[in-house]
């Protein structure tokens, strides 16, 4: 298990200079933009612009906070929400932030279609509820401060922190917060 905090990650231009991004794993952990296996990040849409072509990779975004963006992916526009359906698109298609409710944080998952496949999901669980993770490798995100209850150890994760699950680690996740519910975005990655 490896804890990942929001508050450390560097801010750095987008592959086509209209943005920034927060890089919060990349997969081998010595890769580039040019050789990764599976990438997450965080990015912030203030304006408009083009999403960087990514051939081969499929995408999966969602919002950590913010409203809304819309967006164009191909010919189909769509809405980003703030912990609403996950857009998923292929990374070699035109895509687009045609505008955005205010600024919104997003969420990007890239997996290298050859080399493995990912899933997005937005989870809710109640409290005392287990989440049992099935991938080779689990991010979790989270929306707001809460604890994790991870084989006897309680790790604190504040607004936006990560936790990186690897193939050898436990499988059954427990979040605590003052909140009847806890709300976080799961990046599950297998192997092919």
């Amino acid at each position: 298990m490896e804890l990942i905090k929001y508050s450390t990650l560097i801010e750095e231009p987008w592959k086509n200079g209209l943005g920034t991004t927060r890089q919060i794993v990349i997969w081998p952990l010595d890769a580039d933009l040019s050789n990764f296996e599976w990438r997450v990040s965080a990015a912030s849409i203030i304006f408009p612009g083009h999403f960087s072509h990514y051939p081969g990779v499929s995408r999966s975004l969602s919002v950590l906070s913010g409203k809304s963006a819309e967006l164009k992916l191909g010919e189909t526009e769509q809405t980003l929400a703030y912990q609403g359906p996950i857009v998923t698109f292929d990374g070699g298609d035109h895509a687009e932030v045609l505008s955005a409710d205010g600024p919104v944080l997003d969420y990007n998952v890239m997996s290298r279609d050859k080399d493995v496949e990912h899933e997005l999901s937005c989870v809710t669980l109640k409290k005392e509820e287990v989440y049992n993770r099935k991938g080779d490798y689990t991010l979790v995100t989270v929306f707001k401060g809460c604890n994790l209850i991870f084989e006897g150890e309680v790790v604190y994760l504040a607004e936006y922190d990560s936790v990186l699950f690897k193939k050898h680690d436990g499988a059954d996740l427990l979040f605590e917060s003052a909140d009847p519910t806890t709300s976080m975005l799961i990046t599950e990655v297998w192997e092919k």
